[in-house]
């Protein structure tokens, strides 16, 4: 008996792969961003920076580099924004000018200041009645008028009348060394006898004191002297309270008052009197 053929197989049912789901508003690749809006936001930056540099300007120079970035953002941003980025270069260009004319005018009146202050004290450097330096002040005496202030500064004053009847001197001295006040006396009796040498002439002094300076020790030696114009001197012979500094840079310690007249010699009291340390 022959072999039988085994059955043959039917078709087999066709599988498909399961489907991949679909997920909405999904993006297809990298976002790409618009470089316009930077550059936008640059440009309005620009132009703020500008507006806001005008006032600034006028107020105070050190607010230039307001200005300054104001015209850099504007000219980074000026293809896009060009309206606001031009606005902003010009405001950013008026705001340093502004800036440059504060300045110079401010140096201008300092110096005029300056001038002034200088002036102040070569033609007199008296206010009212009072003479100021910048170690001391003190009142005119009796008789002098700021036409009669001849010097005035440095710490050195001198006051001459037109009929050289009356001077009188404030002179000032370095110390190399200080002073105790043991020593003080003797070196202010020493200071006078110093300057009345360099004064010369025919001095007898007939009185001597201590007495007081604004609150400091000070050496007063009074007399006559026959020469010239002259009846009545007297020094004064004093140590500063601090040290004081010349335009020079020495420091400025002792000084001395001189003063000469044909009429009274109660005028270095006076002076005494009103004399006041700055």
């Amino acid at each position: 008996m022959p072999p039988q053929n085994p059955a043959q197989p039917g078709p087999q049912p066709v599988v498909s792969p399961p489907a991949q789901p679909v997920y909405p508003n999904q993006p297809q690749g990298p976002m790409q961003l618009n470089p316009a809006y930077g550059h936008t936001g640059l440009a309005t930056a620009s132009l703020i920076l500008g507006i806001v540099s005008l006032p600034a300007s006028i107020l105070n120079v050190l607010t230039l580099p307001i200005p300054i970035v104001a015209i850099v953002l504007g000219i980074i941003s000026l293809k896009r924004k060009k309206s606001f980025a031009v606005a902003g270069i010009v405001l950013g260009v008026i705001g340093i000018i502004l800036s440059a004319i504060v300045l110079v005018v401010g140096l201008k009146i300092e110096q005029n200041k300056k001038a002034s202050q200088s002036a102040s004290s070569l033609t007199n450097g008296v206010s009212g009645s009072n003479l100021n330096s910048t170690c001391y002040s003190f009142s005119l005496p009796e008789g002098f008028t700021n036409s009669d202030v001849q010097k005035n500064s440095d710490c050195v004053t001198v006051l001459l009348k037109a009929d050289s009847t009356d001077d009188l001197e404030v002179n000032t001295f370095g110390l190399a060394s200080p002073v105790s006040d043991a020593e003080r006396d003797a070196y202010l009796k020493n200071l006078v006898s110093e300057f009345q040498t360099q004064v010369g002439g025919n001095i007898q002094i007939t009185s001597t004191k201590f007495m007081t300076l604004d609150g400091v020790r000070a050496y007063e030696a009074t007399g006559t002297e026959n020469q010239g114009n002259y009846k009545y001197i007297g020094f004064i012979a004093v140590l500063a309270p601090k040290d004081y500094i010349s335009v020079t840079g020495a420091k400025l310690r002792a000084f001395v008052v001189a003063y000469d007249s044909a009429s009274s010699q109660d005028r270095l009291d006076k002076l005494a009197q009103s004399w006041h340390w700055q």
